[in-house]
């Protein structure tokens, strides 16, 4: 009898396991970020001639925050306040935007710095329209919130009005392609091909991603 109540158990842990997959990941994604972002910071305070770790330490910062905000928003229940939620996403999205061109900037042998502080100073920009006169930078207006399954759960997803003012944000993403594409050229042809192709790479690739999934999100809104 204990075992067949154990194996009972098992199952039913084990389906609501399943039936939580987008929540599991959307937690254990923050966590690991807090902890390298915990582990780097601690590391630039002993040594604080190393910035590129700090700018490192608020990437991770910026990535967990970006993954909280999205749980939160998944789990929205009115169209107000997943508005609310995106808004504060978008300052984790830009916080880990600048921090990714501080970590370039003082991790690569050379870079387009010029192109980093317009880059920089656009993608905070963004922040304004995020704020006023729209229900954030995604959408001009929310009119109702979609129930989808995501990894064996049911969360939401927006529908509404596009904003205009994403074009201009998601613009910057291809901004920062052309920077990390070139510091990396720069810093393989420095003969430091090691650290042009890892930071280059993932960071690359980790940006075309992005782009990708936000462009979907936005343009091909769910039916």
């Amino acid at each position: 009898m204990l075992a067949a109540l154990s194996a009972e158990t098992a199952a039913t842990a084990w389906t609501s396991l399943g039936q939580s997959g987008a929540t599991i990941v959307f937690v254990m994604m923050p966590a690991v970020c807090v902890t390298l972002g915990l582990i780097y910071g601690v590391v630039w305070l002993r040594n604080r001639d190393f910035k590129a770790y700090l700018m490192f330490s608020l990437l991770c910062f910026g990535t967990a925050g970006m993954g909280g905000a999205e749980l939160a928003m998944m789990h929205a229940r009115s169209p107000e306040a997943y508005g609310a939620l995106q808004r504060i996403h978008q300052v984790f999205i830009c916080m880990g935007y600048v921090s990714s061109i501080g970590f370039f900037d003082n991790f690569m042998t050379d870079t387009w710095s010029r192109l980093g502080l317009i880059l920089c100073a656009t993608r905070m920009f963004t922040l304004v329209p995020n704020f006023f006169g729209a229900a954030s930078l995604n959408f001009r207006l929310i009119t109702r919130l979609q129930p989808v399954r995501l990894l064996g759960e049911t969360v939401f997803a927006p529908v509404g009005q596009v904003n205009p003012w994403i074009a201009l944000a998601q613009a910057t993403v291809v901004g920062l392609f052309i920077y990390i594409i070139h510091a990396s050229v720069l810093t393989w042809q420095a003969g430091q091909r090691q650290k042009a192709l890892l930071a280059g790479g993932s960071m690359g690739v980790f940006t075309v991603v992005g782009l990708t999934q936000a462009i979907l999100h936005t343009w091909c809104p769910c039916p």
